[in-house]
């Protein structure tokens, strides 16, 4: 990874950094979203626009790769110096894609077929936690929200809608 230039003025935090390697930014970052419709997590051409909790407060960035190759973030709100300063970590900095050499076909297709995936890392386990825990359909057993059974459809458990009442609540709470 090498920084390329980086500056804060009134608020606005903006970061041009570059990596060994191109990323595909839409694959390395899509992973993060909560389905299609999530609110927190947008593609709209060729950036990604997230809001997010920092330990600062909240912020919202704007990741774009520009002609040179370099990605350029953007960031505004409390925690935007925050998300800039780490935004290199998120798009796979500290990948090292000689030291992935996998034994299985399958896995030796897809790298070559996806060369700009990285692996990042967020530092967003609150949200993490929440994204996985939520992503989960009950198994067994009655849901948390109203007490009613899961409704199973074959041999996958359907969500209802207290299934997602709950999530909501349970967001509210936290």
């Amino acid at each position: 990874m090498r920084l390329i230039s980086g500056e804060v003025a009134t608020g606005e935090a903006v970061s041009i950094f570059g990596l060994e390697r191109p990323v595909n930014l839409q694959q390395t970052l899509a992973h993060a979203r909560m389905g299609s419709g999530d609110p927190c997590l947008r593609v709209i051409g060729d950036a990604v626009w997230r809001a997010t909790r920092t330990p600062h407060g909240l912020a919202t960035e704007r990741l774009v790769v520009i002609p040179d190759g370099a990605i350029r973030v953007d960031a505004w709100g409390p925690g935007s110096e925050w998300l800039a300063q780490r935004a290199p970590l998120w798009c796979g900095a500290l990948d090292e894609p000689s030291q992935f050499q996998p034994e299985q076909p399958l896995l030796r297709h897809l790298t070559r077929c996806h060369p700009g995936l990285r692996i990042g890392r967020n530092e967003a386990v609150f949200e993490t936690a929440l994204l996985v825990t939520l992503e989960q359909p009950p198994r067994q057993g009655r849901c948390l929200a109203c007490g009613c059974r899961p409704r199973r459809s074959g041999s996958r458990t359907r969500r209802t809608r207290c299934s997602i009442a709950l999530a909501s609540s349970a967001v509210a709470r936290m």
